[in-house]
């Protein structure tokens, strides 16, 4: 299935026609439209909290009186008046840049809500050698799974499909509520989403979709999202404490 671009989701809240036929009916699309709606919000609030000071004010008259004044006076003036300018923008486009990318966090988000809502399609495996064993028949793989004294517990796990190919994802339960962890080829930057810094130096990325927060990181030739409510520390120690099988 091919998903609406963000092309196409900017030109659909600036109200031009687009595959609405495809927005109904995927999820993944519709929560990335939303996350576009948020971020034109932010913009709006921000842009609409700043307000030239009289400061700013007097510089531009004096840049427009400049044009009749000696060249290298101009030169300075408009400087100054450029100066003042990037101060003004910086704020709002700092807010603008900063956010995470939103594709693969609304995809991601996608199947951990697919997950909680419809449980039924999940394969009821609450211990790690069922996990394993229903991977390795459905998808070739031998997943990393939570170290048994994290103190959390495995609630079940099933196949999906992210970016058009088949995956594989599992739903831990812990103390600050489900994580489903979804097990993909690609490697962390391929998501597109925000560099996290990490002492361990595991190359961790983050980013958001709705009320969703994702962590990802590369561990034993796959990379592994967390997704769920908790806050990204909670993601990431649940990352750092999966433990990839031996050989054999």
């Amino acid at each position: 299935m091919s998903h609406v671009t963000d092309e196409q989701l900017e030109q659909h809240l600036a109200g031009e026609a687009v595959d609405d036929e495809h927005l109904r009916q995927c999820p993944a699309c519709r929560q990335r439209l939303e996350d576009h709606r948020a971020v034109r919000e932010r913009l709006r609030t921000a842009f609409a909290g700043v307000r030239a000071g009289e400061d700013l004010r007097a510089r531009l008259h004096q840049g427009l009186a400049a044009a009749r004044r000696p060249r290298g006076l101009r030169l300075r003036l408009w400087s100054a008046v450029a100066a003042a300018a990037m101060v003004l923008i910086a704020v709002p486009a700092a807010i603008y840049l900063a956010r995470p990318a939103t594709a693969a966090a609304g995809e991601l988000a996608a199947i951990h809500d697919r997950n909680l809502t419809r449980p039924a399609r999940l394969l009821a495996a609450a211990d790690p050698a069922g996990v394993r064993a229903f991977f390795q028949r459905e998808l070739g793989l031998r997943p990393a799974l939570p170290d048994p004294k994290a103190g959390v517990s495995l609630r079940g796990c099933c196949t999906c499909r992210f970016r058009g190919a088949a995956v594989g994802t599992y739903v831990v339960e812990t103390a600050d509520g489900p994580v489903s962890i979804v097990v993909l080829a690609g490697r962390p930057e391929s998501l597109e989403m925000l560099s996290q810094h990490c002492p361990c130096g595991c190359g961790m990325v983050k980013g958001s979709s709705g009320a969703c927060n994702v962590a990802a990181r590369r561990l034993g030739g796959y990379t592994y999202a967390a997704v769920g409510k908790a806050p990204y520390a909670v993601l990431a120690r649940l990352l750092h404490r999966l433990v990839v099988p031996e050989e054999g």
